[in-house]
């Protein structure tokens, strides 16, 4: 009697304990898989990032040579010609130095947040 119920108490340790490994495996793929996914999404994020602001420093550089033309313009007449565009050219270069602050700002060092869930 004293014999099978230490038997009986050590399988269903055994069992238990398996469980609980099987449970603690199960989650960890879990997380693995999730942290993947995160990875995958951040790159992405940070690709596009890259991408809008390489974008965003063509036209920069684009309206800058503009507006260095412009302003060695040494005729009167042509330069008042080409005044309206120059003022737009400049309004524009200040907006896209705004958002290419703002878009600096946001590129982020990648970070991998792991959400649980059960």
């Amino acid at each position: 009697m004293f014999q099978t119920n230490c038997d009986d108490f050590e399988s269903r340790l055994n069992a238990e304990c398996d469980a609980i490994v099987t449970a603690i495996r199960r989650r960890q793929q879990q997380l693995i898989a999730n942290a993947r996914r995160e990875k995958t999404f951040k790159q992405q994020a940070y690709r596009d990032q890259i991408t809008q602001c390489t974008s965003k420093v063509h036209r920069t550089t684009g309206l800058l040579q503009y507006s260095v033309e412009v302003m060695k313009e040494s005729d009167q007449t042509a330069f008042l010609q080409v005044r309206c565009s120059a003022i737009r050219a400049s309004k524009m270069l200040f907006l896209h130095q705004q958002r290419l602050y703002i878009a600096a700002e946001t590129l982020q060092i990648f970070t991998i947040n792991i959400i649980c869930r059960d």
